[in-house]
């Protein structure tokens, strides 16, 4: 039977190098080793696992799946490149586009789970390129993929909350509710003449939310947060949710969420401060 030891070190990597001094082996490959996790329950702050010597059929088992990781690994990274010179010509085309209207943006071109695209980010005419019922982004993407290729193109309008205008404030002007632009009732869940009836917040709904002032450092821990919760739902499997984001918010977990590869994220509840749920890609889970 195997000679099996017991080693400790203030980290995995520390303990792991005990082990193998132990054992007379040259590398943790050749190891099979687990924790013991009563240590852990006890709240220790180092590292105790139990460690044994592979025999040769195992050892050469790892030597395989390692070998086959190996060309997986290069086989991303040509598709990446691929896909990353795709999306580089991709920008360079949309930035000849933006000159050509005046628009005043930035351009990131980027890879997310494999696939190039493109983000516009503009402050003034943010609300312009995506348009009607988002007519002007699709026009503008048909024409990317007609001239460069197929890639994903995403808009953000980065101005500030404050700064966007309201349903009632826009160039369509007030709704018009009955004769001589009166405000109509809602009937539905109350009664006609208790005015009007806020039904986001009977859906549950924060419709009624105060906007956030626009802060960077929250902005910076909600990215580091979102892009935590990714990872965890890529080791543990089980979805995790923010809540109560704004619009800005939500495009800042998003944006977090698919720079981390097999996991994807979409926007629950109902209303204007809704959450973001993270789950692993293919979970039936849509961004957006």
């Amino acid at each position: 039977m195997a000679e099996t030891v017991t080693v400790e070190g203030s980290t995995l990597n520390e303990t792991l190098a005990n082990a193998v001094a132990a054992l007379s082996a040259t590398s943790p490959d050749e190891l099979e080793w687990d924790y013991v996790r009563k240590h852990f329950s006890k709240g220790a702050w180092t590292v105790l696992l139990t460690a044994h010597l592979r025999t040769e059929e195992e050892l050469a088992a790892v030597r395989e799946r390692q070998a086959a990781a190996r060309e997986r690994n290069a086989a991303n990274e040509e598709a990446n490149r691929g896909a990353q010179d795709l999306a580089d010509n991709g920008g360079r085309w949309m930035r000849g586009m933006m000159d050509a209207m005046g628009i005043e943006c930035e351009i990131m071109s980027h890879v997310r789970n494999g696939e190039p695209g493109l983000t516009v980010s503009s402050a003034e005419d943010g609300r312009l390129l995506v348009g009607k019922e988002g007519k002007n982004i699709k026009a503008l993407e048909a024409l990317l993929h007609a001239s460069v290729g197929v890639m994903r193109l995403d808009i953000a309008d980065t101005r500030s909350r404050e700064d966007r205008p309201r349903r009632d404030d826009d160039d369509r002007g007030p709704r018009r509710g009955g004769r001589d632009g009166e405000q109509r009732t809602q009937r539905r869940g109350g009664r006609e003449g208790d005015g009007p009836t806020d039904r986001g917040a009977r859906r549950g709904g924060r419709d009624d939310a105060p906007p956030r002032e626009k802060d960077p450092a929250r902005d910076a821990k909600l990215v580091e947060q979102a892009t935590e919760f990714a990872k965890a739902v890529l080791e543990g499997g089980d979805s995790k949710t923010l809540d109560d984001l704004n619009s800005y918010e939500r495009h800042l977990v998003h944006t977090a969420v698919r720079e981390v590869e097999g996991v994807v994220s979409r926007s629950v509840g109902r209303g204007r401060v809704r959450g973001v749920e993270i789950a692993v890609a293919g979970d039936d889970g849509d961004d957006g």
